[in-house]
């Protein structure tokens, strides 16, 4: 059966049905990826049957991994599947007194490891228990928020760069305690400078890279000027915003990362809920070797 394609909203995102991840040729993952980049780099597969390994082998079709090609920060890698560590678990469930996997993951405005120099370029989300209720998210599209910049802003963020630290999240997010925080995780290895407006490698559409979560500052710029700056980018970017609830997204879902897709958990559910993720690496800067670019929404 061919598989199809229906949007999942006005402005990003599709779903796909008739599709088995695990069993596609060359062809047909060259098809998919291209919808992928065609629907705003979001994109959903339902009625998947990944075991961990299928999901791990599909993963790698986009490119390097995190836990293998690097690793992931030490307060999370607590998280990661046993013998699987690309695989990262996002979950809410206690079994014996023992988190089943990361609760609250998500729960604000980031893109996926933007404090590394090679960021994650996709995630892919494999839902494995789904709540009654909540469980919302919402993307930006920060190829569209960077469009509808006018030309002096963008020939002024063309000269600049930003620093990304995963400090800014574990200090303001609410989403860490000191339990989970660890030292290694702040002495300078989660922390980087990207550009403020990259081009994507394939498409060649200009994006915003710059999010609330792990965005700590513009270099060059004096604190209260970088903090007016990165404020008036983030409304901008909310201008772009497409809401997708629980039962748009289910199974598995391919989302590019922040460079390009914003994505913060809008309504947590108290039901049992888990998922794994695998994230894939991408090359911002020039001259690093060349990685693929792909990710997922964490629900």
């Amino acid at each position: 059966m061919a598989w199809r394609i229906e949007k999942l909203g006005p402005k990003l995102g599709a779903a796909v049905t008739g599709l088995d991840a695990a069993a596609l040729d060359d062809g047909a993952f060259a098809d998919l990826r291209a919808a992928w980049l065609d629907h705003g780099g979001l994109l959903v597969l339902r009625d998947q049957d990944l075991t961990p390994d299928r999901q791990v082998a599909f993963a790698r079709r986009f490119g390097p991994l995190f836990g293998e090609a690097d690793q992931f920060q030490k307060s999370v890698q607590r998280y990661l599947l046993p013998g699987q560590p690309a695989l990262y678990r996002v979950s809410n469930k206690i079994e014996d007194g023992v988190p089943q996997g990361r609760a609250r993951a998500g729960d604000y405005w980031h893109s996926d490891v933007s404090f590394r120099a090679r960021p994650a370029a996709a995630s892919l989300l494999y839902a494995i228990e789904l709540p009654e209720s909540g469980g919302d998210t919402l993307f930006a599209d920060m190829c569209q928020a960077y469009a509808a910049l006018p030309a002096a802003m963008k020939a002024r963020l063309a000269k600049l760069e930003a620093v990304h630290d995963f400090q800014v999240a574990a200090r303001t997010s609410g989403t860490y305690d000191a339990a989970q925080l660890e030292a290694r995780d702040f002495d300078g290895r989660n922390r980087a400078v990207h550009p403020v407006a990259i081009t994507h490698p394939e498409t060649g559409r200009r994006a915003l890279f710059v999010n609330p979560g792990f965005t700590a500052a513009v270099v060059g710029l004096a604190p209260g000027d970088s903090a007016e700056l990165l404020a008036e980018l983030g409304a901008l970017s909310a201008d772009h915003l497409e809401h997708i609830s629980k039962a748009g997204i289910e199974a598995l879902a391919a989302q590019e990362s922040f460079e390009f897709v914003g994505e913060e958990a809008l309504s947590r559910s108290r039901d049992e809920e888990r998922f794994r993720a695998v994230l894939s690496l991408h090359d911002i800067h020039p001259g690093l070797p060349p990685a693929i670019r792909c990710v997922v929404a964490q629900l």
